[in-house]
């Protein structure tokens, strides 16, 4: 998801996870995108990347776990 963009994740899964990485402030102007997940041994991810945060999805996942972990993440 862009910066800026409020996200709502909701639903069931069954034998699996729903969960949202990222860090995003949230604004009441902002627009809002709602995903909501129903699954039996699935799994779903939203991800709210930053704008500074770049590279391959290796480098991305990596920088958004640091982040979730309280940690600085390592600049390319």
């Amino acid at each position: 998801m862009p910066d800026g963009v409020n996200v709502i994740v909701s639903g069931l899964s069954i034998l699996g996870h729903c969960r949202q990485w990222g860090f995003d402030a949230g604004r009441a102007d902002a627009p809002t995108l709602r995903v909501r997940v129903v699954g039996v041994v699935a799994t779903a991810d939203v991800w709210s990347v930053p704008r500074d945060v770049v590279g391959d999805y290796g480098d991305v996942f990596q920088a958004v776990q640091a982040r979730h972990r309280g940690e600085k993440p390592a600049v390319n």
